[in-house]
């Protein structure tokens, strides 16, 4: 699956962990069987909309990191619950 990483340690972080979740998720194009359509934070927010008493860890893009960090708030979790590193990725190019 390209641009998916680590899905079998995540898998595997799963089954140990009853209280770890994760769907693999892709936001472009047809996602195959067992992955999730559409941005990390939206699938996350549908698929657990109640955060009372949850830990959210939150990282990527700043503005997507805010955005996420406010809905989560108002889904319920305390924000001394929430954690977040908000970052930019340097973009790269090979000559």
């Amino acid at each position: 699956m390209d641009g998916l990483y680590w899905i079998e340690e995540m898998r595997q972080l799963q089954h140990d962990y009853p209280n770890f979740h994760y769907t693999p998720c892709i936001s472009r194009g047809d996602p195959p069987d067992g992955v999730a359509k559409g941005r990390a934070n939206d699938v996350a927010l549908a698929a657990y909309p109640d955060l009372k008493n949850w830990r959210v860890y939150l990282c990527g893009h700043p503005d997507m990191v805010k955005q996420t960090k406010m809905q989560a708030f108002l889904n319920g979790a305390a924000m001394h619950d929430i954690y977040s590193d908000a970052f930019h990725v340097a973009s790269s190019s090979l000559d």
